[in-house]
């Protein structure tokens, strides 16, 4: 793989804007993460937002832990390789989960609770294009979970998200749906006339309706999610199993398994959300839901890219209580969920007879996950992005990815077919205050997102 990182040395980091504190109370919760991990017993199935996942609601003491947390995380400092750079670009979110660049470089990031803004980097301000809060559901890890901008926005002015309505007459805490939209910003810069493209029903939950239902289960808060656009300008989408109960027998988790049903799966749908013909289980009708199935067998992927040579679908799974996993996803492929984590079978699936006949088939049968991360390592695992043009060995053509949880960077290198990976993942960055998206912005830089600080960061090679 070439030469070895340099040391790392303390990034120098800057701000492109003026504002008011290092790390504000709205979005700084490193302290919280770690309590919340610890105090439920681990694993990335683990609440980590204490004050959002249904834990209870806010004490008397709950300031003070605040003021601790901010102090702790103003206190953090990105560790970077010699000859890069962070830039804090836009800042002031509260729990933002994703963000996409417009074709004039502005940039739209999404809000757990609903709003999708428009912000300009480096330059202070932002405006609402986007308002779903009074049907939101944001318990747990449900909410608005990402955003995108379609790749020919200069002519229909589309977005795309994912996002988890409220119950219906139920409160937040109950079984629910997801749904994926598109959307058109008007002249006025707002976005209206909102399409359901996958998840069109509205019910309490997909598991008591025919799997060939158009349902994104939501029965808890494996919703994933990602949006990638191919060469042609087809959508690739990461849908969560809908679970989160992992020390049970869970209807959407077992549903991963099935082509029919929508969740724990990779699609590949046009503009419209209908199916296309080359789909691996495509039965001819673009409305089925098993013509737009891509991949099966994953539990919450929360964030996908394309490997820009093969077009690949490349995808953080995260885990249970053992392992976080890096999968390619190649036409057809079935990642294992829920009767594998890892290398390792699923206890609570194991017995039963979808995954005894599966463990039972050749292992070709299976497409093995390129990177495994126990969790002394990785907790709550993001898919990333291939490296910009430019970048040095060793991570020139390296694959990042990060770690929410841990609040890491790391990078591999994928072998071409993407069926192995060359060498074992190292680290890039540390000290990243909860990185929960990671793209390539159009100026060739990477960009990430910290849920816990608020901010989206920019990676300047400068050597």
């Amino acid at each position: 793989m070439g030469p070895q990182p340099r040391s790392p040395v303390l990034a120098s980091r800057s701000r492109l804007f003026p504002r008011s504190g290092r790390r504000t109370a709205r979005g700084v919760i490193v302290a919280l993460v770690v309590v919340a991990i610890l105090a439920i017993g681990g694993g990335a199935a683990a609440c980590k937002l204490e004050f959002d996942c249904g834990i209870g609601p806010p004490g008397p003491t709950d300031a003070s832990r605040l003021e601790r947390a901010r102090k702790q995380a103003g206190a953090l400092a990105a560790s970077l390789p010699h000859g890069f750079r962070e830039q804090v670009v836009a800042g002031g979110f509260t729990y933002p989960t994703d963000f996409s660049f417009l074709p004039d470089g502005d940039v739209l990031v999404s809000v757990k609770n609903g709003v999708v803004y428009r912000v300009t980097p480096g330059r202070p301000g932002r405006h609402i294009v986007l308002d779903l809060r009074s049907r939101i559901d944001t318990f747990d890890f449900r909410g608005l979970v990402t955003v995108a901008v379609s790749p020919t926005f200069s002519r229909d002015h589309r977005i795309y998200a994912l996002y988890v309505p409220k119950p219906v007459h139920a409160p937040q805490t109950a079984t629910t749906v997801a749904r994926f939209s598109s959307f058109v910003i008007g002249a006025d810069g707002r976005a209206s006339h909102e399409r359901i493209l996958v998840g069109s029903v509205t019910v309490p939950t997909c598991s008591r309706i025919p799997v060939t239902a158009d349902c994104l289960s939501s029965d808890l808060d494996h919703n994933g999610a990602q949006v990638a656009f191919a060469k042609d300008g087809t959508i690739f989408l990461s849908t969560g199993d809908g679970g989160g109960y992992d020390n049970r027998l869970e209807p959407s988790a077992v549903a991963a398994q099935d082509p029919d049903a929508l969740s724990g799966k990779v699609l590949h749908i046009d503009r419209n959300g209908r199916g296309l013909p080359g789909n691996p289980w495509w039965n001819g009708d673009p409305r089925a839901n098993r013509s737009k199935v891509w991949a099966v067998g994953l539990r919450n992927p929360f964030r996908l890219t394309l490997d820009p040579r093969t077009s690949v679908p490349i995808v953080g799974d995260v885990g249970r209580r053992a392992f976080e996993e890096i999968d390619a996803a190649p036409r057809g492929a079935n990642l294992g969920w829920p009767c594998w984590e890892g290398h390792i079978h699923n206890p609570v699936y194991a017995p039963t007879r979808m995954c005894a006949a599966l463990y039972d088939e050749p292992s070709g049968s299976l497409t093995w996950p390129l990177v495994v991360l126990p969790h002394a390592v990785s907790a709550t695992i993001v898919g990333g992005a291939f490296a910009p043009a430019g970048y040095p060995a060793p991570y020139g053509g390296a694959y990042f990815f990060g770690d929410w949880a841990k609040g890491w960077i790391r990078f591999v290198h994928i072998a071409p077919g993407d069926a192995r990976v060359l060498g074992p993942s190292r680290i890039f960055a540390t000290g990243i205050p909860g990185p929960v998206a990671i793209h390539v912005g159009p100026d060739g830089h990477l960009y990430y997102m910290s849920l816990n600080a608020g901010e989206l960061c920019r990676l300047d090679l400068v050597q």
